[in-house]
């Protein structure tokens, strides 16, 4: 088994990841001192979407380790078809309607994350913050009703994310393939 330096995420392969996670964590680290972080006038930051899509490429490197029991019990046996399958995780956002209503989520919102780093005063505060990104499978409409409850507010950490899935009624559990 490949060491993972994301703590609910299993490496697709046995790159060095463990290097590439120091890149990220200390571009993001570098980043987050930066003021073009601050919103422009339309109330968006170019350098936020950036960050946000580096952790989404490099969250891809990694198979999700739970899914909802809806999820999973959907349609269990093409569930385990795509859960079984490496490819899957590297192709998802661009193939994303075909696995419809499967939804892979952050389980803390990305802009949380960020949100955290900028706090941070060390790169190795960052790493701690960074090493909670974790996707999960759930169901669109699950997504949907996280949504409407806890689109971000509630859900900045790995406690408070869990409890919010509880409240929801989503219940995680973890894959086994």
């Amino acid at each position: 088994m490949v060491k993972s330096p994301l703590k609910n995420m299993i490496p697709l392969n046995s790159r060095d990841l463990e290097s590439e996670f120091k890149d990220v964590c200390d571009f993001i680290f570098n980043a987050t001192r930066c003021q073009a972080l601050a919103l422009n006038k339309d109330g968006c930051s170019y350098l936020k979407k950036g960050i946000q899509e580096v952790l989404r490429c490099f969250g891809l490197k990694f198979r999700p380790s739970r899914i909802s029991e809806k999820a999973y019990n959907w349609n269990e046996e093409n569930c385990r078809k795509v859960l079984s399958d490496d490819d899957t995780y590297k192709e998802w956002y661009p193939k994303r309607k075909q696995f419809r209503p499967l939804f892979l989520e952050h389980i803390i919102p990305l802009g949380s994350l960020i949100d955290q780093c900028v706090k941070c005063t060390t790169f190795e505060d960052v790493q701690q913050v960074l090493s909670e990104l974790e996707f999960v499978i759930i169901l669109k409409s699950e997504d949907d009703l996280l949504g409407e409850k806890y689109w971000s507010k509630g859900r900045e950490t790995i406690e408070n994310a869990e409890k919010a899935y509880q409240k929801c009624g989503i219940k995680l559990m973890n894959i086994n393939v």
